[in-house]
Parts: C-alpha cells; structure tokens; sequence
C-alpha cells in the first residue's frame, strides 16, 4: 500500500492550522481564515484515503480529477459496478462515516464545516461567544455583540472585548450556574470564563449549530488520523490476496 504524499502534507497543515486557530482566538478574522484552511486541509487528507483506494483497487485511472469519494465512486459505476471489493470499501467507509467517525458534536460540525467547504467554496461564519475553558457537555455559551468592537471582520483590541465580557459576565454566570446545579456540576467562576471564535454550522434541515473553533479544530486531528488509520486497514485488508 502507498500513502498518498499529499495526505500526509494535509496532516501537517491542519495540525499547523489548528495552533494557529487557538493562537488567534478571540479574533474573528484571523481565526475564521485559519478554520477555513484547516477544513481544506481536512478535505485533502480524506481524500488522500481515496487516492489510496483507488490506487490499491486499480481503479485511480478512472476516477479524474480531483480525488475523492465521489470520483471513486464515479469510477466504480463507470466500470459497470464490477468492482465488488471497491464497493464494498465505498459502503463500509460511508457506514463510518456516517456513523462512529462523525457520532461526538464536535465531530459532526466539522464534517458539516468540511461538506459546505467543498460544496460551496467557503466555510462558517464566525462569532464570538463567551464560553468556559473546562466545558461540560451542554454547556450555554452567550453570543458578544461584536458590532462595535470589529472593523472589516477584525478585532479592535483584545482590552475592548474584555471589557464587554465583563459587562456581560453575571448574566452568563448564572445561566450556566443554573444548568450545572441541574447537571450536578461544579459551579463555574469568572476566573473560568472567557471569549472564543465560535463557527456557526448548518447540519441537515436547516438546524445551525454554534461549535467552539479551537476545540473542534484539535478534537477532528484526532477524528482524521482514526479515518485514514482504519480505512487503510480496511483497504489492505479488502485488497489482500485470498
């Protein structure tokens, strides 16, 4: 089996992408153009799996430009559907998919952030929400009106921001306060709260789903080294002499 080149160049840059995400947090410009590359490098590094497949199929010659599960699949109906093993790999990769790659929150909003990357050429919008740093699942977090603290999309001064943070610290404290004692949860405190870039995401049936930025980008490095580690097990397993 031959790794793609490109894959591993892709895995580079979203782990590059990712510190930068955290290292420009709160500003919405920096970090919203750094998402935008790391979801590009995502979508190389998954497609890389097909360049694999296809290459290890023998199918890569009919699959075009560029690379991905669609053209692989592409190839598989231009062959006349012969190619059972190749199905097989297109089903059990979509099963995975759809399924335990793409089952946590922030994994399904990146997949979303990745699909309208590739479909319509640019990613989610950006907003700056006042979240904790130690989330519990179902944690609120509070959307800053950012209308006078940006110019052109860019963060004025980090100082102008903390002062707005602050102003809207004790009504987010007790909306989260009151969804912890629920929970049974520590209490936050306001040494715990702080601004982040949040990417607003649109799932299926219109439903948009805020998700924090620097957080997702560094939980789906995880979630693509599983995809390509378990679909190479699958394709040499699949292509391996009976």
């Amino acid at each position: 089996m031959v790794v793609h080149a490109t894959q591993s160049d892709a895995m580079q840059e979203c782990r590059m992408r990712a510190k930068q995400i955290r290292l420009h947090n709160p500003d919405p410009y920096s970090t919203g153009h750094h998402f935008e590359q790391y979801l590009r490098a995502a979508n190389a590094a998954v497609d890389g799996i097909f360049h694999t497949a296809g290459t290890d199929f023998g199918l890569l010659p009919c699959m075009g430009r560029p690379v991905s599960r669609d053209s692989f699949e592409a190839a598989i109906r231009k062959r006349g559907g012969r190619d059972a093993l190749a199905s097989e790999f297109l089903k059990w990769y979509d099963a995975q998919h759809s399924g335990p790659w793409h089952s946590a929150a922030y994994t399904r909003a990146v997949g979303a952030a990745r699909r309208m990357v590739r479909m319509h050429g640019r990613a989610p919008g950006v907003q700056i929400m006042i979240s904790t740093s130690d989330g519990y699942a179902d944690d609120p977090s509070y959307e800053v009106d950012t209308a006078g603290l940006t110019t052109r999309g860019r963060l004025r001064s980090r100082d102008e921001l903390s002062v707005e943070v602050r102003r809207r610290l004790p009504v987010f404290l007790d909306m989260i306060n009151d969804k912890r004692r629920r929970s049974g949860e520590p209490a936050a405190s306001a040494k715990d709260v702080r601004a982040f870039c949040f990417a607003v995401v649109r799932h299926g049936g219109g439903k948009t789903h805020a998700v924090e930025m620097a957080r997702a980008a560094d939980v789906y490095v995880r979630t693509l080294q599983r995809m390509i580690s378990e679909s190479e097990d699958r394709i040499r397993d699949l292509a391996a002499p009976s």
